[in-house]
């Protein structure tokens, strides 16, 4: 049994190791300088961009960067009162019969960003906003 248990560390450890191995040293380098203070970090690559997925001060988040190490976007998941005031009203006044499945914040740039996902029973919206505009319709699915 323990043999069983040593074999599975050194499998797990290893294939962490060869997934942090695909990270480039300018991505980890840019990383670390970023958030330096992030904890729990597990990396994954995609054709054109690596991920990283992290606790920083107790929030999940994600940071995206190209091959370069250029930092593309981090997103981190909120809840309603954290988004800016003028996006929370127009929320409870367009779509207050509906309720949020799901809500996260993307900064791109100087640009901040805002994904919803809205249900009811007959239908599910993905809106799409950016800090001072309004919600907009960017997915509508209908529940069968």
């Amino acid at each position: 049994m323990k043999k069983l248990v040593l074999l599975i560390l050194i499998v797990v450890t290893t294939q962490f190791s060869f997934a942090n191995d695909d990270i480039g040293s300018s991505i980890m380098g840019s990383f670390n300088k970023d958030f330096c203070k992030a904890t729990d970090v597990q990396w994954q690559h995609a054709e054109g961009y690596d991920m990283a997925s992290f606790v920083l001060d107790n929030r999940s988040m994600s940071a995206y960067y190209t091959p370069d190490g250029e930092l593309l976007a981090v997103v981190r998941n909120i809840v309603s009162l954290e988004l800016p005031l003028k996006l929370l009203l127009d929320l409870k006044k367009n779509y207050g019969d509906m309720w949020i499945s799901g809500l996260f914040e993307m900064v791109s740039g100087s640009d901040d960003e805002y994904c919803i996902t809205l249900e009811n029973a007959d239908e599910q919206l993905i809106l799409k906003a950016k800090a001072s505009k309004s919600w907009k319709v960017y997915k509508k699915i209908v529940k069968i």
